[in-house]
């Protein structure tokens, strides 16, 4: 059987004070359910963090991530998408995997790129956060959740959930770009 996922996009500015975005929609592989942009309007933001089933870069963060949305998901949306082409990648590759994990947020398939390309994310994993700007999300932060993959306990820049405190916070980001390190994004 196969599945069509339909991803609709607007971008809408792209500046040097950052990308804006209108709306996207995905499916979450997991519900069966399309994600809106839009649908979580009433939020201070929203935490996009592109990953794969296969990268072991992805593979390092699985537990931080699902922290990162069981501790911030209640005051911003948390959504993983998934970006990669391939079998190990497919749809139900992405709900076993999700399983298996324990992700109890959305988990979104970005089979034709449309949201990777827009948000010109190339490395998995990397973290988007977007801020309600005017009618439409502007890049609050992009890059790094942290600054150690390998070893959990010798992280000492918390990158991602710094930004999401500061937007929280009403501040901005100390560091707005941060470079992702992990495995680059395969094009379809």
């Amino acid at each position: 059987m196969k599945r069509i996922a339909v991803v609709i996009l607007t971008l809408i500015a792209c500046s040097a004070s950052g990308q804006t975005i209108l709306e996207f929609s995905a499916q979450d592989v997991v519900t069966g359910k399309s994600f809106t942009l839009t649908g979580g309007a009433n939020s201070r933001g929203i935490v996009i963090i592109f990953t794969s089933n296969t990268c072991p870069f992805d593979a390092y963060y699985y537990d931080r991530l699902n922290k990162i949305a069981a501790d911030y998901n209640s005051r911003v949306p948390v959504v993983f998408v998934n970006p990669h082409p391939g079998e190990d990648e497919s749809v139900d590759a992405m709900k076993a995997h999700a399983s298996r994990r324990g992700f109890k947020v959305p988990y979104l398939e970005d089979k034709n790129q449309s949201i990777m390309r827009a948000l010109k994310v190339t490395r998995t994993p990397e973290a988007i956060v977007l801020k309600p700007e005017n009618g439409a999300y502007k890049v609050f932060y992009r890059g790094a959740i942290d600054d150690n993959a390998q070893v959990a306990t010798d992280v000492h820049r918390h990158y991602l959930t710094d930004a999401i405190d500061a937007l929280l916070n009403g501040q901005n980001p100390s560091q707005a770009v941060v470079r992702p390190m992990g495995c680059n994004v395969r094009n379809n």
